[in-house]
């Protein structure tokens, strides 16, 4: 019986294929873009920028000047501006998984990655990063406004906490619901105390 196909057993133009021939391989490509992205991510802003945890408010204008002239911060804002989109790239896989949840309301995908890409991303990780980018490329700035792009900066990605808090309540709610187990229930108290915290 050549050609024919058991239910259960994948065909065999399949079995032993080469990787790239994967019928999910743009998934897996997207799943590890995830860990490549964030642990750049912690680079970037932990490392180079120093941007997390936040600089201190009562900071003196030498202080602002010192840290918007700090020769890693244009190595940082350079790797940030060429990589952020594969932060829309790991939203867009949690959606895809998402919208395959049952009992979940179609909504709560859409709410999670409106607030990933569209809210939580412009606002609170490339505009803060422009505003460093623009105090970090020129060092001629009047120290003035290199305080007014570091309130800005700095304004931006804390401001933007609660749009990443919605966010990933919205995640938790949906786990919670979904009747499919598409992700574990641990991830959604973790989920939960993440954002707590």
């Amino acid at each position: 019986m050549t050609g024919a196909t058991i239910v259960g057993v994948p065909p065999t133009s399949y079995v032993g294929a080469p990787w790239y021939r994967n019928k999910k391989l743009d998934q897996w490509i997207c799943f590890w873009s995830i860990p490549f992205f964030y642990t750049l991510f912690g680079v970037v802003f932990v490392l180079l920028g120093r941007i997390m945890p936040p600089q201190s408010p009562r900071d003196s204008l030498a202080d602002i000047v010192a840290f918007m002239q700090s020769p890693n911060l244009p190595v940082a804002t350079t790797i940030l501006c060429l990589s952020l989109g594969l932060a829309s790239i790991a939203s867009a896989l949690v959606a895809v998984q998402m919208k395959r949840m049952e009992g979940v309301s179609p909504a709560l995908p859409y709410a999670y990655l409106a607030g990933a890409v569209m809210v939580g991303a412009i606002p609170g990780c490339l505009f803060p990063m422009l505003c460093f980018a623009l105090g970090a490329f020129r060092p001629d700035c009047d120290p003035q406004i290199l305080a007014l792009l570091y309130d800005m900066g700095f304004m931006a990605f804390i401001g933007s906490l609660g749009c990443f808090c919605c966010m990933y309540l919205v995640f938790a709610i949906a786990i919670f619901l979904d009747k499919r187990g598409i992700f574990p229930k641990w991830l959604a108290y973790f989920t939960i105390w993440n954002f707590v915290t």
